[in-house]
């Protein structure tokens, strides 16, 4: 009996309800999972608020009660001096007003005596202050206020002014030394606490006034020890009745567990709470004090039970030490307060759960009744579309057909249908591509090997035959040990089966014993459930490269040995100016020995005012520019010494590293040098002067022409006289632009002829606007043997085209043109468009005189002359 074949309709509609059902238990799962969340991420918050507002609350309490006790430490010694002095001033008062009392009905022993009776019974700081009296001279009148007091010494009458404290102090003396000098000040020093049961001496400061009437000298003080005792107890009391939240207080303990003060009630003098444990059994106050050592402050989570319970809860304390009386302040607060709000959003999460199970129940059932229906209506165009795929797959095995995505109903099979039909694309195209490997694999210059799983050989490119000299039938069954060595080969496979990869240059040996040095990389090829098929070797025949490298590295000793000999010191520096080579050359110029010299900074060694250059061209350095310039350096000896860099950029991956330098000593050249400025200065003032004595000189002439002129009737003469005088002008403009020049040797020609067009124009009376001009000129010097010459050529030239080229009222245009030839000649060409001339060119311009001038000048220039007539002059000069 055979199986029937399930139906595809079916299996999609069954899956359908099934993944329905399970989406829907996903969903609400993942509701109910997100509200389990949303509680767990609330709950969480709401402790961490509650706990990060209670360490907010318990921290500022506890600091704001540190400050406080702090503030009074601070204030403690000022207080104190104050109390003393106030005190003092008190008991003055007493005595000022008595003496000027009685001062008139008394004797001075009545006087005295009354005024001692006052002071005697004054005290106060539970009777550790009172006043003492004392003479300028030492005497003792006042020492102690009540007799029942120990004894003091020496008596009252007697002096006391070698008297000293513990710290041999001759306190009295400064008493004396106070009032004499100042009037009144404060003094310290050691005396025992009167009627106290310690009999150590404590620090006592005390403020001395002088009554100057009387020759007296008043002190009264206080003890230090005992001051900060009332202080300390006093702050206590401040602190006691501090109060926060609820039942939050501040607490206080000493660094050795003795209590101070807590919920409100003052305990100092119970028992000692070093051994203080919770119910958990921690020691509380040592590890508060661990705390205090390490940090100075900090947090402690305990349990302690509440005062209306005999439960147990966990309790967060914060403490902070004061060093100075070695206090620990705290405060603290529960935390079991948290637990009734999450226990509500407990609750308030069960009933959203209840709701969201009936919603996903009902969302269910719906979801099903749509999902039986839209089965059904999809079902039917499901079997029409697979009797098509059915049918073109049928057709695909014998035919290479496409098929029409059209012809399908859903989205999903159009796709199907498209990939079907890139398939067959594809494989027509792996096909292509299968061929194409194979061209570069039996074409490539390279030498590719293919090597087994097994590390057995496969398959050789020609290029791979053609270096090793094996054919495939030897190298099979072999591994490539056979000409790279069992060393090798084996370190090869160890790389393939760690790494996945190989790369290396080594030698191996080719069929008939020779020598290769070959750059292999070997990889593993993949088939497409990433197991190996093969393994792929690569190999670069790198033998001459190999041979350059070998004689690069004895080349480079060569150089080595060259800079090491070399008179110019060599040095490279890193980004920081640090000299990280330098040859023996360098350090003889810098005059530091060469083990001295590596490592120094060149700002250590540059003269100081040229740092700054240093700087500048370390930035051009980092720019990539290469630079030549000057810097000084100072030796050991303070000498001064000129150097010329010459300083190049170096770069790794494109990143600035430091710069090679070469440098010479040209200390002495730059003393010669500037000898040498000096001397040429001297020339150039002597030779601007020349030039301008030369032109004032043709001025002169010039002048002279003129005058002579002005008596001479004769025009043909005129003329004559006004071409000799613009031929000296010529001559002029060249000395003149000699001594405006910077080096009075050369003038530019194309700015000459501007020039003289303008003189000429001038000169010659030319209308405005009846010859244009057009010059194209590079830039040639000439010196002086050059200018004249081609300056009064061009004067003739252009005199000659002024006059004639373009007569009457004929406009017209005059080029020039001036460049330098290939073999290093000056071509100038000056071209007109005028008239012309019909006769023979030695009669043309001015006579045959002017036209045999110009073929002189031209001579005198070492050059050639050539002269066109068509359409106007054109005149071309070749010279050197």
């Amino acid at each position: 009996m055979t199986n029937r074949a399930k139906s595809i309709s079916k299996i999609i509609l069954l899956s359908m309800l099934a993944v329905t059902t399970i989406s829907i238990t996903i969903l609400g799962y993942f509701l109910i999972s997100q509200e389990y969340s949303k509680f767990s991420e609330s709950s969480r918050k709401i402790r961490r608020e509650f706990l990060d507002q209670s360490k907010q609350l318990i921290t500022n309490e506890v600091n704001n009660a540190v400050e406080y006790v702090q503030n009074r430490i601070e204030k403690s010694q000022e207080e104190l001096r104050q109390k003393v002095k106030k005190r003092l001033y008190e008991g003055f008062e007493i005595v000022e007003y008595l003496y000027k009392r009685y001062r008139d009905d008394m004797t001075d022993d009545e006087l005295q005596s009354i005024i001692l009776s006052a002071l005697r019974p004054l005290k106060y700081s539970n009777k550790r202050g009172y006043y003492s009296v004392t003479t300028i001279d030492g005497i003792a009148l006042l020492l102690q206020s009540d007799e029942s007091y120990n004894p003091m010494e020496p008596q009252e009458g007697h002096s006391w002014i070698d008297q000293q404290d513990v710290n041999g102090k001759f306190f009295v003396r400064d008493f004396v030394e106070i009032a004499k000098n100042k009037g009144e000040g404060y003094i310290e020093y050691y005396r025992q606490i009167p009627s106290g049961s310690d009999t150590r001496p404590s620090l006592k400061l005390s403020y001395v006034k002088y009554f100057e009437p009387l020759g007296w000298i008043i002190v009264t003080g206080d003890y230090v020890e005992s001051f900060l005792e009332e202080l300390k107890y006093s702050v206590i009391e401040d602190l006691v009745d501090i109060r926060y939240g609820e039942e939050g207080y501040i607490f206080g303990v000493t660094y050795n567990g003795d209590p101070l003060f807590s919920n409100g009630k003052i305990t100092l003098g119970t028992d000692n709470l070093w051994e203080l444990t919770d119910p958990s059994g921690v020691k509380i106050i040592q590890k508060e004090r661990r705390i205090i050592d390490q940090n100075g402050a900090g947090f402690i989570e305990h349990e302690w039970t509440k005062l209306n319970s005999n439960e147990s809860y966990p309790k967060l304390s914060y403490i902070k030490g004061i060093p100075e009386w070695q206090w620990i302040i705290g405060a603290e607060i529960y935390l079991d307060d948290i637990e009734t709000v999450i226990a509500d959003e407990r609750a308030d999460l069960r009933s959203r759960i209840n709701n969201h199970i009936l919603k996903v129940v009902g969302l269910l059932a719906l979801i099903l009744v749509i999902i039986v229906n839209s089965s059904i209506f999809f079902s039917v165009r499901l079997k029409r579309t697979f009797k098509s795929f059915v049918s073109f797959f049928q057709k695909a095995e014998k035919e290479n057909i496409q098929m029409d995505p059209a012809t399908v109903h859903f989205s999903e099979f159009k796709e199907l249908a498209q990939s079907a039909n890139k398939l067959i694309e594809k494989r027509t195209k792996a096909e292509q591509n299968l061929q194409l490997y194979k061209e570069i694999f039996f074409n490539s210059s390279d030498s590719i090997e293919i090597i087994k799983p097994d590390f057995t050989f496969y398959d050789q490119n020609p290029s791979h035959r053609e270096l090793f000299g094996y054919s495939n039938e030897e190298l099979q069954g072999k591994t490539p040990a056979t000409y790279m060595g069992e060393e090798n080969f084996y370190e090869m496979k160890y790389a393939l089966v760690e790494y996945e990869f190989y790369r290396n240059e080594q030698y191996m040996k080719t069929a008939d014993g020779q020598e290769v040095f070959v750059d292999i990389s070997a990889f593993p090829i993949y088939d497409l459930d990433k197991n190996i098929l093969f393994y792929a070797a690569i190999k670069r025949d790198n033998t001459e490269r190999r041979r350059v490298i070998d004689a690069l590295e004895k080349s480079e000793e060569k150089y080595r040995n060259l800079i090491e000999t070399m008179e110019e010191g060599i040095g490279i520096v890193d980004t920081q100016e640090t000299i990280i080579f330098a040859n023996r050359a360098a350090s003889l110029i810098f005059d530091i020995p060469h083990v001295d010299l590596i490592g120094m900074n060149l700002q250590d060694i540059i003269f100081e005012d040229d740092y700054d250059k240093i700087l500048f061209q370390t930035q051009r350095r980092k720019l990539g520019n290469r630079d030549r310039y000057e810097v000084r350096i100072q030796t050991l000896d303070n000498e001064i010494r000129t150097l010329l860099v010459t300083a190049i950029p170096l770069f790794e991956d494109g990143e600035y590293t430091g710069a090679f330098a070469v440098f010479t000593d040209i200390s002495d050249i730059k003393k010669s040098q500037h000898e040498i400025e000096k001397s040429l200065k001297e020339k150039v003032i002597m030779l601007r002067e020349i030039h301008h004595r030369v032109k004032n000189n043709m001025q002169i002439i010039i002048s002279l022409l003129n005058l002579q002129s002005m008596y001479i009737d004769d025009e043909n003469i005129l003329d004559r006289f006004k071409i000799i005088e613009n031929r000296i002008r010529s001559m002029s403009i060249i000395h003149e632009k000699l001594y405006e020049s910077d080096n009075f040797v050369e003038i530019d020609l194309g700015q000459y002829i501007n020039e003289l067009i303008d003189m000429l124009s001038i000169s010659t009376g030319l209308p405005e606007g009846k010859i244009t001009f057009s010059i194209n000129a590079e830039c040639i010097k000439l010196d002086l043997n050059k200018a004249v010459p081609c300056g009064l050529m061009c004067n003739e030239i252009l005199t000659n085209i002024f006059k004639h080229a373009f007569p009457g009222d004929k406009k017209g245009k005059v080029s020039i043109d001036i460049k330098l030839l290939e073999d290093n000649k000056i071509e100038l060409i000056i071209q007109d468009n005028g008239v012309g001339y019909d006769g023979d060119l030695s009669e043309a311009g001015q006579g045959s005189l002017g036209l045999q001038l110009i073929r002189d000048l031209v001579s005198q220039l070492g050059g050639f002359l050539e002269i066109k007539n068509q359409k106007g002059f054109k005149y071309t000069i070749v010279f050197d």
